[in-house]
């Protein structure tokens, strides 16, 4: 198959969306398929136009919106010949263009609907609801087939009245490769009798959807009985500034560690070293950083919200709290922490479970689907 991958950002840009269309299109790739990457030139990007095997165009970005990249894909793709496009969403510009190409050409259109448009005050969620009564209206209801990360997201577009049929669920994956490059410096750290500061992980987007104001107010509620404890922070975000603000105001800062960006290295260095993984999220799609804690063998705790509790399971792999409860959350890292025999249960459990969740999965459920969509059409 010739596909086109059509999505606002992608590697070097960092993300959980970028993750995904760069393992699918790779994934694809090295299956055999020639895959074409549309997408934008945000952040201003000199990469190769070749990435493993997969053809990246980089169409200029007009502006940002949302902090998303802005941009009219049309006139690069009209003279494109494929036999299947999948289109990447929020935000939906590109796909648009994607819909008026696909019935050009006479072609199928996936989508795959990552997560919903959430905004950060009541004029964003304003905006954001007439968003997403445009996009209902006039792009999910003229594409072929729509994957979900989650099931989570199958009842989320139902309740929008979009056909159940042509909705199916395809999970994310994770990269297995790194988890034993640091076996031996954990195996150091654990050895009895090796006392070390304790340390509490969280990574993605310093936006207010994450929640992470309420780990710092949780950081109030580690008390001695834990040890010696920091709290590592990484990702980059609008919520940075206010976020090290209120750190300083709760007199947590000396406890809090923002590190931002960080390499693929120092990232793995810090799961390794970290002895649990904190997702405080209010609104999650999927929750692919508890997997790849999972996958290291840390236990994890996160919000009790519709995408994170089809990944933890309580007490099981780990605990799940209410969101917005920094007395809860705060109880559940000093259990796990000052726990080793139940933090370790927990760490196992996950490693095992995670275990399911590879890229190999999800590109082989990929191309079930656009094989299937192709003999419809």
């Amino acid at each position: 198959m010739r596909i086109l991958e059509i999505s606002p950002v992608f590697p070097p840009s960092v993300g959980g969306l970028e993750k995904c269309v760069y393992e699918i299109a790779k994934g694809l790739a090295r299956r055999g398929h020639e895959v074409v990457v549309y997408t934008t030139d945000f952040p201003k990007s000199k990469s190769k136009k070749s990435i493993d095997r997969v053809l990246v165009r980089r169409i200029p970005a007009l502006f940002s919106l949302f902090h998303a990249p802005v941009s009219i894909f049309m006139p690069y793709i009209a003279r494109e010949n494929a036999d299947l496009v999948h289109v990447h969403i929020p935000p939906v510009f590109g796909a648009f263009s994607a819909v008026i190409f696909a019935k050009m050409k006479g072609i199928p259109l996936v989508l795959t609907y990552h997560n919903d448009t959430v905004g950060r005050n009541a004029f964003e969620n304003f905006v954001a609801r007439i968003y997403n009564m445009i996009q209902d209206r006039f792009l999910l209801g003229n594409v072929q087939l729509i994957t979900v990360p989650s099931a989570a997201y199958v009842k989320v577009l139902i309740r929008r009245k979009i056909d159940p049929r042509i909705i199916r669920v395809v999970n994310n994956g994770i990269d297995l490769a790194g988890c034993d490059k640091l076996q031996k410096k954990k195996e150091v750290q654990e050895k009895p009798g090796l006392d070390r500061r304790k340390l509490v992980l969280y990574v993605g987007a310093l936006e207010k959807r994450k929640g992470i104001e309420f780990l710092l107010r949780a950081a109030r509620e580690i008390d001695e009985r834990a040890g010696d404890v920091k709290i590592v922070i990484v990702g980059t975000g609008s919520e940075k500034k206010n976020l090290e603000q209120l750190a300083f105001k709760l007199r947590v800062d000396n406890r809090v560690s923002f590190k931002g960006y960080v390499s693929e290295e120092e990232l793995e260095t810090l799961y390794c070293e970290s002895d649990v993984f904190v997702l405080p999220s209010l609104y999650e799609s999927f929750g692919l950083v508890l997997l790849e804690a999972m996958a290291r063998g840390k236990p994890v705790i996160a919000t009790r919200i519709p995408g994170t509790s089809e990944l933890v399971k309580a007490e099981f792999n780990g605990i799940l709290v209410e969101p917005k409860n920094p007395k809860k959350l705060g109880d559940a890292i000093m259990k796990v922490l000052s726990d080793t025999d139940y933090a370790r249960k927990l760490g196992r459990n996950g490693q095992i479970f995670s275990a399911s969740f590879t890229w190999e999965k999800a590109v082989s459920d990929y191309i079930h689907l656009f094989s299937n969509v192709l003999e419809e059409s």
